[in-house]
């Protein structure tokens, strides 16, 4: 992983931000907007999201 300090595995092993819980709510200083860069244009799947507002909240899947 490319910036284990912006992002982590659970236990499915579906990657996401953590600084805050992947609801792009906060703000990244300058240190993490290299990391945060970095790992945007080198995910091998296109996952990563970003946005300049927080994105909306999704309802999670029914099991």
């Amino acid at each position: 992983m490319l910036a284990p300090e912006l992002f982590d595995y659970d236990a499915n092993g579906i990657a996401s931000y953590t600084p805050d819980q992947n609801t792009g709510s906060i703000s990244l200083t300058p240190a993490q907007a290299i990391l945060f860069k970095k790992a945007f244009s080198r995910c091998p799947t296109g996952a990563i999201q970003h946005s300049d507002q927080p994105f909306e909240p999704k309802e999670k899947p029914r099991r």
